[in-house]
């Protein structure tokens, strides 16, 4: 069980040691902010993310409304909202993902 701070060093460290031997753009993707769980009840659980990362390295961060979303507000960084697919949209993307299992809708 690392502490805020502890997590905070850590990933800037990473960060930065990612940095030295960068030689192309890297993103790194930090899936379901909202779903962080950090045992004590801290109150600040989205400390440890960076006001700002190293030149060629970008975070792309998912969340719902909330705490989270917030704490990233908070940082100053670029939003972005996806809207729900519509019906004829998602109907393609559930149809590919069956089929990669042997399976289909049916009728």
């Amino acid at each position: 069980n690392l502490k805020d701070e502890e997590v905070l060093l850590a990933f800037q460290s990473s960060l930065l040691a990612i940095q030295q031997d960068l030689t192309r753009p890297l993103l790194i993707v930090l899936d379901a902010l909202d779903q962080i769980v950090v045992e004590g009840g801290t109150t600040n659980r989205f400390g440890w993310l960076p006001r700002v990362t190293p030149k060629h390295v970008r975070l792309l961060c998912t969340s719902t409304d909330g705490p989270s979303q917030d704490h990233v507000r908070q940082l100053g960084w670029k939003e972005h909202e996806l809207l729900p697919l519509s019906e004829t949209e998602r109907l393609p993307i559930a149809k590919a993902y069956l089929y990669t299992f042997g399976r289909t809708f049916s009728d």
